[in-house]
């Protein structure tokens, strides 16, 4: 098991950010003012994003809803908090690239790449 942790390097102290039993973690997710805000870990090959701020969980279970039985996971972020862009991966097909704006509920495919 890995766990997330953060150390403070003027006070020396740690702070154990996330930890989960029996997952290690890939990659923690920060937001553009680099405040985390998610962790990415692996379960049984399929990549998975578990978001630690209210307001992203709201948009990851939206997301999940839309693309059921798929991975999803931002890659980008506009300031606003509008415009995400998403990579949605369903197994081994090739990953589809999103552009999804909040503010008018619409996604649109950008493209795709390689798993």
């Amino acid at each position: 098991q890995r766990d997330l942790v953060s150390f403070d390097p003027a006070t020396g102290a740690m702070k154990t950010e996330y930890s989960k039993p029996g997952t290690n973690l890939d990659a923690p997710l920060f937001d553009a003012k680099r405040k985390l805000i998610g962790v990415a870990y692996s379960v049984s090959g399929r990549r998975v994003v578990e978001y630690l701020d209210l307001d992203q969980q709201g948009i990851s279970q939206r997301l999940a809803q839309a693309f059921p039985g798929a991975s999803v996971e931002m890659l980008d972020r506009d300031d606003s908090g509008n415009n995400l862009i998403l990579i949605v991966s369903e197994g081994a097909g090739p990953n589809r690239i999103y552009h999804l704006d909040l503010s008018r509920k619409t996604a649109r495919q950008l493209g795709e790449s390689t798993p």
